[in-house]
C-alpha cells in the first residue's frame, strides 16, 4: 500500500470559469438555523405539520390519478367502439385496406389508453395506501379505497358509515 509521505500538503481547489460555486440559499440557511435552534418540544409540532402536508398531497394525488384513470378508461371504450364500427364497415367500402388500417390504429390507441388507465388506478391505490399508513400513525380512521363508482371498505372500517 502506498502512503502519502507528507499529509500536510493540501491542494487548494480553485473553481474554473465553468464551475459555479455553491452558495446556500436563504431558505437553506434558514432551515439549518431553525433545526439548530429547535428544542425537543418543537419536534412533534414539526412532524405533525409535515403529516398534515403529506395527507393533503396524498388526498390530492389520489383524486387526480383516479380522475385520470376514469377519463382514460372512458376514452378507451369510446375508441374501441369507433374501431369496431370502422372494422365492420370496411367490407362495404372500396377503400377497405385504409379503413382496416384506421381500425387497427384506433384499437392500438385504445389499448394504450386502457393501460394508462390501469396505471392511473394503481397510482391512486398507492396514494390511498400511503395515506392510510399516515392516518394509522396518527391513530385516525383509514380512508376507504374507491373502485369505480363502488366504495370498498377496508376490513377495519366495515362497521363504520361514510
Amino acid at each position: 500500500m502506498m502512503e502519502n509521505k507528507d499529509s500536510s500538503l493540501e491542494v487548494e481547489h480553485k473553481p474554473s470559469s465553468l464551475e459555479v460555486e455553491h452558495k446556500p440559499s436563504s431558505l437553506e440557511v434558514e432551515h439549518k438555523d431553525s433545526i439548530d435552534t429547535m428544542n425537543s418540544d418543537d419536534i412533534p409540532k414539526v412532524i405533525n405539520d409535515n403529516y398534515k402536508l403529506e395527507i393533503k398531497q396524498f388526498l390530492k394525488s389520489r383524486a387526480i390519478w383516479r380522475t385520470v384513470g376514469m377519463s382514460m378508461e372512458t376514452i378507451s371504450k369510446i375508441m374501441l367502439g369507433i374501431s369496431t364500427i370502422i372494422s365492420f364497415s370496411s367490407n362495404y367500402y372500396p377503400c377497405n385496406t385504409t379503413l382496416s388500417f384506421a381500425s387497427g390504429s384506433i384499437s392500438t390507441l385504445s389499448l394504450i389508453c386502457l393501460q394508462f388507465a390501469n396505471f392511473s388506478f394503481r397510482e391512486s391505490k398507492l396514494s390511498t395506501n400511503n395515506l392510510n399508513i399516515l392516518l394509522k400513525n396518527l391513530h385516525e380512521q383509514p380512508v376507504p379505497e374507491l373502485q369505480g363508482s363502488i366504495v370498498k371498505h377496508s376490513p377495519s372500517s366495515e362497521n363504520n358509515n361514510i
